[in-house]
């Protein structure tokens, strides 16, 4: 403890003033402090120098607090804990008794003449203190506010007259580079403005090395003297006021593939320079007021504040642009979060209109199905952020069946900055700004085209990690992947899916409408009151919160985010539907190939016996007896496609010949598919042993020309 307190500046008599009580492990057990750790026991104190009558008190562990050690260890935050306090235990101001000439901190906090320094720690505020200097401190950038009291400034801050007093944020070096440091001393710098302080920004260089630097490190670095002139060279915050508002409204991105961009906190809207300055916030002015070289006052300049903020070192920067549900607005890495609380308020009630709901749509269907479907909406509740490798289609020729009603049951629970309808074009543009920030996304009506490429970008869409943001006038970046798709149509093969697809769930929707009142019935039971727009959080005790309440509280078994869904009836029609002829002909094959590929040399045979096929084949063969008249138009290579979606092997090299010709296998009937393919070589061989009277095998050719 001794070492720290030289480290700030502080003797021992200090530390007997301020009640500093040094604590093994053991004794910070006995107090709380959870985890326990080494370190010192900081009591607070009132305006009038004494204890505080409810204990409170902070604990600084020495040197740094490491919950565990060894393998232990590796999961833990890379910066270790510093500070702690009791839990459950409000945000309060140290006003350490080392006040200059004596006084209390109830002169100061009644004189506006005297000059206010505030910092961020204990041991920095009673180092400014001890050098003479009327310094605050707050426990955390944050503490001088509560937002869960609904306090602008907590109370003991708010008992002081702020009216005319200069104040002098001195906030630690990482200011510079820290979004979450900036956030709080802009917002701090508004608020005692508004109250009529004359706030000043004290910028704390980095020290030796580019270290982050306190009052303290400064002060033992130079000497108060310094200390004295930095805090003259201090820039009136007056003078930026309109700046320091921007910073509570926009910050700009510092890295990513949105660099150079200004994001606007409220929405996460991103910005260009250009639109920044020169539209959106063109209007925000302020007057800059001088004085000419004779000392008298200058005629005022108008500044654009937007033009200004972007040249301002003290502007907000946040790192890059991300999508962490669950998460702060302004991650611990200094992201800006794109994601949105929802306002719902989960509680135990009726969903007998959801349960109606679902018992119509999923009649006749298996129960398992049901339960999977219930664990598909559940599990990106219980765990935000959960990228779900599988999407839900639900398709029905009549309209009105309630498709689209299930899907927006959900919207509330979301929150509707989570939430985004689109449609078929939407999904297909080269711009995914719809995308952004989204975590549930219906897919209205849709009907994709039948090209296959299609189908192949839905599934990247539904399956890959990351997501690429294209946005007109602005460079592409990426963010996580959070989204998860529900699809409705009126189309049979809304999506093209083939044999081996995995990632659709299909449900066929009774062709039945469920009628304009059952709709409105159920969505006044979901937001509590008639013609509500979804974008309006629901009534307390909605069947939204009872809804929410269920899906959070859902069994879900052994339920996998990356797996299949169950093959359905609807899903394994649809497969077929999504055929083209010569798909339909492949698989058709390769259920019979007796049947389905006649050799020419085949007897007549009467009642059930067949000839049997072929076990090689080249694709010209396939391709005579797939369009013998070559009516359909079909390319080899369509061919090929096919035969390979169907499941067939080829023979593993192209260095076979027919007639020295190189020649291409593939092997209908597979003696052993789990077994590497046979080489094309011995494909050709076997091919012509099964076709004797068109080839004279080699052995032949070898027999006739030792005869002769």
């Amino acid at each position: 403890m001794l070492a720290k307190l030289r480290d700030s500046v502080l003797t021992p008599a200090n530390a007997k003033t301020l009640h500093l009580q040094p604590m093994t492990e053991d004794q910070a057990k006995q107090i709380g402090i959870k985890p326990a750790g080494a370190g010192f026991k900081i009591p607070y104190f009132t305006s009038e120098g004494k204890l505080d009558v409810s204990g409170f008190f902070r604990y600084r562990f020495l040197p740094y607090y490491q919950a565990s050690r060894g393998w232990a260890s590796v999961g833990e935050p890379i910066k270790p804990l510093r500070y702690t306090q009791p839990s459950g235990t409000e945000c309060k101001v140290y006003m350490p008794p080392l006040l200059p000439e004596g006084g209390t901190w109830r002169d100061v906090m009644n004189t506006s003449d005297i000059d206010l320094d505030i910092t961020e720690g204990e041991l920095k505020t009673a180092c400014g203190c001890v050098h003479k200097r009327a310094t605050l401190g707050l426990g955390g950038v944050f503490s001088w506010t509560s937002r869960a009291k609904e306090q602008v400034l907590i109370p003991a801050l708010a008992a002081f007259t702020w009216k005319d007093r200069r104040v002098n944020l001195a906030f630690d070096s990482d200011r510079a580079d820290n979004p979450l440091v900036q956030l709080a001393a802009s917002r701090l710098a508004t608020t005692l403005t508004a109250r009529g302080a004359l706030v000043y920004d004290v910028s704390l260089p980095p020290g030796i090395d580019g270290k982050k630097q306190g009052l303290d490190d400064f002060i033992l670095a130079n000497g108060p003297e310094a200390w004295v002139a930095l805090l003259a060279a201090a820039t009136p915050v007056k003078s930026s006021l309109e700046l320091h508002r921007l910073n509570d409204e926009v910050a700009m991105v510092w890295g990513g593939g949105a660099a150079g961009n200004v994001v606007r906190i409220e929405d996460g809207r991103l910005l260009t320079p250009a639109q920044f300055t020169r539209s959106i916030y063109r209007d925000r002015v302020y007057m800059e007021y001088g004085l000419t070289q004779n000392g008298n006052p200058a005629a005022p300049k108008v500044k654009y504040a937007a033009d200004e903020w972007l040249a301002w070192p003290q502007r907000a920067r946040v790192n890059q642009i991300t999508y962490k549900p669950g998460a702060e607005p302004i991650t611990a890495e200094g992201d800006y979060n794109l994601w949105k609380p929802s306002t719902i308020v989960p509680a135990s009630g009726s969903t007998a209109p959801w349960d109606d709901l679902l018992g119509r749509m999923f009649a006749g269907v298996a129960a398992e199905h049901l339960l999977w479907f219930r664990r598909w909406l559940a599990y990106p509740l219980q765990r935000p952020g959960t990228k779900l490798f599988s999407c839900v289609l639900v398709w029905s020729h009549l309209g009105g069946t309630g498709k689209n009603l299930l899907a927006e049951a959900l919207l509330p629970i979301y929150g509707h900055h989570n939430c985004v309808t689109v449609q078929s074009d939407d999904l297909l543009s080269g711009f995914n700004s719809w995308a952004e920030g989204k975590q549930f996304v219906i897919g209205d009506e849709i009907t994709l085209d039948d090209k296959r490429h299609t189908s192949g970008k839905l599934k990247s869409m539904i399956t890959k990690r990351t997501l690429r943001i294209n946005r007109k006038g602005i460079e592409a970046y990426e963010i996580p992947d959070c989204t998860n798709y529900y699809f409705t149509s009126n189309d049979p093969v809304a999506i093209i899916l083939d044999q081996g697809e995995r990632r659709t769930f299909v449900l066929h929707a009774p062709e039945c409408a469920i009628g304009d009142d059952y709709g409105t019935q159920f969505l006044r039971w979901l937001y509590g009151y008639d013609n509500a727009p979804w974008t309006l959080p629901p009534a307390p005790g909605a069947g939204a919160n009872a809804l929410a309440y269920q899906l959070l509280h859902q069994d879900m078994g052994s339920f996998s985010p990356t797996a299949p869904p169950p093959d359905t009836d609807a899903r394994l029609e649809l497969i077929a539907q999504s055929r083209s002829d010569v798909d339909s002909w492949a698989a058709a094959v390769k259920l019979d190939p007796d049947k389905y590929l006649v050799r020419q040399d085949a007897p007549k045979f009467s009642g059930s016996h067949r000839a049997e096929a072929y076990a090689i084949y080249t694709p010209e063969d396939l391709l005579q007896l797939y369009d013998p008249e070559e009516r359909k138009r079909t390319s080899l290579r369509a061919l090929g496609i096919a035969l390979d979606r169907a499941g067939f092997r080829k023979a593993s090299s192209n260095n076979g010949r027919l007639n020295n010709v190189r020649a291409t296998f593939w092997l209908i009937k597979d003696p052993d598919p789990t077994r590497a393919p046979i080489t094309s070589t011995v494909a050709a061989r076997l091919y012509q042993e099964e076709r004797p009277e068109r080839f004279v095998l080699p052995s032949e050719r070898a027999k006739k020309e030792k005869m002769q």
